[in-house]
């Protein structure tokens, strides 16, 4: 129904230029402790031709809670998806590809390796990632197989599960009043809310994980 769409968006551009506070802001980043993190997102089968929407939202935060937005993007995902689970998989391979690449320039600027923490708020998405919980759906086995090579390589250094409430890549893929973004564009201050997260501790015999 594409006239309830536009009034949706139109009453999400209302929202937003009536708040005079809202912008992009750029803090003083402490270089020292600077890290990548995306937060990701997927709305399954939302639009007219079954497609997904997906977004992802990539920061450059640091330990004092200053964080600047560096990319995101909205769009379609190229290929119609059986599942939830794959379309939010689809949306954390697009955010991992950037933040991968967003990552390594900025290491090449710090001189020093800067991590990637990768958030969702698909909890199964999080155990299969994870954990490498098993799926029958083909086509998703070579997604989820990116991720956990990935994860496993230490190119995705956290890999979290957050609140949709937290997950600042859910205004990307729905149509609402994005709040935990509109604090971000305040106050150029944000906190990775974690509801769960693998803990992983380097070893020269094994990989310990926890989950919290």
């Amino acid at each position: 129904d594409p006239p309830r769409f536009i009034n949706e968006f139109n009453n999400i551009i209302v929202s937003v230029k009536s708040d005079v506070k809202a912008g992009i802001i750029f803090p003083a980043v402490d270089y020292d402790s600077a890290y990548v993190s995306v937060y990701t997102d997927a709305s399954f089968a939302n639009n007219m031709d079954l497609t997904s929407q997906i977004g992802y939202i990539a920061l450059l935060m640091d330990d004092y809670g200053n964080a600047i937005p560096i990319a995101f993007r909205s769009t379609k995902a190229k290929r119609v998806t059986r599942s939830v689970l794959a379309a939010e998989a689809i949306a954390l391979i697009e955010g991992y590809d950037a933040g991968y690449c967003i990552a390594h320039e900025f290491s090449r600027l710090f001189g020093r390796r800067v991590s990637l923490t990768l958030a969702t708020d698909s909890q199964s998405l999080f155990t299969a990632t994870a954990r490498g919980s098993a799926t029958g759906e083909r086509r998703l086995l070579i997604d989820l197989a990116a991720l956990k090579t990935g994860y496993r390589n230490y190119e995705i250094d956290n890999l979290v599960f957050v609140r949709s409430a937290d997950n600042l890549a859910d205004a990307l893929t729905k149509p609402l009043i994005p709040h935990a973004l509109f604090d971000l564009m305040r106050t150029a201050k944000h906190r990775l809310r974690a509801a769960q997260r693998i803990l992983r501790v380097r070893s020269s015999e094994k990989e310990r994980r926890s989950v919290t």
